[in-house]
């Protein structure tokens, strides 16, 4: 990952210029404890597999986001 890219392994080649919206995991914590993600909105700008398939992705827009705590109900 950079301030312009990341690069994913996917399960197959993704075609040139393919919008793709990608969820991570944040390190960092708020304040409160609460775990963080990254949403990354972007293309795809090469994909290829060798022995693994993976795409190059520019990076569009992004932004943090609290991750929801999910409960059940019984």
């Amino acid at each position: 990952m950079s301030g312009s890219g990341v690069l994913l392994i996917t399960d197959g080649v993704l075609p040139a210029g393919l919008l793709v919206e990608v969820e991570i995991d944040w390190p960092a914590r708020s304040n409160d404890g609460v775990p963080s993600k990254m949403i990354v909105r972007g293309k795809v700008v090469r994909s290829e597999k060798n022995r693994i398939a993976f795409a190059g992705v520019r990076i569009l827009r992004y932004e943090f986001r609290t991750a929801g705590v999910q409960t059940r109900d019984n």
